[in-house]
């Protein structure tokens, strides 16, 4: 058998094959030697390449290795059982009749040779129709989300697309991912729709997307929304164990988390608000003013010009500052003013829209905007809790390990 005759071999395989298989070199009835000049030489050329370093070698999911690293693993192989061959390259393309993908852009590339976990990239207001249309639930936790479909005639746990993943270019403007497996595999349609929105560019995906969903590790880190409401439910705890209650109303983990507390899929200053709106609601509209009974009081008077008293009830971040500075005394205050200045940053926010009519504006901008605010909001409540924790009567084991040490995903 000549190379270009087992070229022919390994290219009509590949693209006759339900999901791009390589093909299994044990079916050419040739000699192991023979097998191995052969496609050492074609390696060498870039028209052919072999699966090294994973588990399932018949199903190419990951770009070759450089052709040095394979000949090497392919001439020290002493078994060739499993040992695929797939085609690659400008040689594969000529094999192509684009008629046979029509309307399906992501099975043309996988076709063409792309991973099939290998990454396309698409703007965040693709996932807002999943989001909008109640004949889907898109759930996610800003690094990996799941699509169902609730269309009649569906189970309730249907899944429309099993991995959505987030990306980021190097200005960290952020951008959806999704395999090619799952891709190629859509409707003419479904392909369609999607690729109107795909983004060209260097984008990387999430590095907890791809270790879960690729190599099946947990993640490393938290996400930013998940590490602010394990915050808020440690405080309760703390508090709970110190003073007999709770300081705020709830702590919205897991189920009860809000859906905008989320990294925006349309950077719009409507979602942007809505975000605000919702970091507020959780933060200063938390505060259980009943935790200040008899310790704080919870109204003020003033003299006016007049000579008359006026009493006014504090706002519970005017009583929640004035128990911490009673109740602990730091060295340097400036974090703590920092802290409640955060506070009254995301209150401030929140109030502009509320008492005003805005027009909607599409700026990619308010997605920078969104995470420094994210982030801000975050260290403020982390600092909080850290400064509860060193009540004597705090249970530090209560305090999760990842969030101890600060694992949190800031993207």
């Amino acid at each position: 058998m000549s190379e270009n005759e087992l070229f022919d071999k390994i290219a009509d395989y590949y693209l006759k094959s339900r999901d791009f298989n390589g093909l299994p070199t044990r079916i050419l009835s040739l000699e192991d030697d023979t097998i191995k000049a052969l496609l050492k030489s074609l390696i060498e050329s870039g028209d052919v390449s072999i699966v090294t370093g994973h588990p399932n070698p018949y199903v190419k999911c990951l770009p070759p290795r450089p052709a040095k690293e394979q000949i090497e693993h392919l001439m020290k192989k002493k078994d060739l059982t499993h040992l695929v061959a797939y085609p690659e390259g400008a040689r594969l393309k000529k094999y192509i009749k684009p008629q046979k993908y029509a309307n399906k852009p992501f099975r043309l590339a996988v076709a063409k040779g792309e991973p099939t976990l290998n990454c396309a990239y698409f703007r965040l207001d693709v996932l807002e129709r999943f989001r909008n249309d109640p004949r889907y639930e898109f759930r996610n936790n800003d690094v990996v989300g799941t699509i169902y479909s609730k269309e009649e005639g569906m189970d309730k746990e249907d899944v429309y697309l099993k991995s959505v993943g987030f990306a980021y270019d190097e200005d960290m403007n952020r951008a959806a991912c999704i395999f090619y497996t799952d891709l190629m595999d859509m409707s003419k349609d479904q392909q369609q729709y999607w690729k109107h929105y795909e983004l060209k560019g260097s984008y990387r995906a999430h590095p907890d997307f791809i270790m879960s969903q690729i190599y099946g590790e947990w993640p490393k880190n938290a996400s930013l929304a998940e590490a602010i409401t394990t915050e808020l439910r440690v405080i309760n705890d703390i508090t709970k164990d110190c003073y007999g209650k709770q300081l705020l109303k709830a702590d919205y983990t897991d189920s009860k988390r809000p859906k905008e507390l989320s990294f925006l899929i349309r950077p719009t200053a409507k979602e942007l608000n809505a975000f605000i709106l919702m970091l507020d609601k959780i933060i200063s509209d938390n505060i259980n003013s009943k935790f200040f009974k008899g310790v704080i009081e919870p109204e003020i008077e003033t003299e006016r010009e007049d000579g008359r008293i006026v009493v006014s009830r504090k706002s519970t971040l005017t009583m929640l500052s004035e128990f911490v500075r009673r109740e602990f005394k730091p060295a340097n205050t400036e974090p703590v003013d920092e802290m409640f200045n955060t506070f009254k940053k995301v209150r401030k926010l929140r109030t502009k829209p509320a008492h005003s009519i805005e027009e909607d504006i599409f700026d990619e901008k308010y997605f920078k905007e969104q995470r420094e605010l994210f982030i801000e909001a975050y260290s403020a409540v982390r600092l909080l809790r850290m400064m509860l924790q060193n009540h004597p009567k705090a249970d530090r084991s209560k305090i999760p390990e990842w969030l101890y040490k600060g694992n949190i995903g800031t993207y």
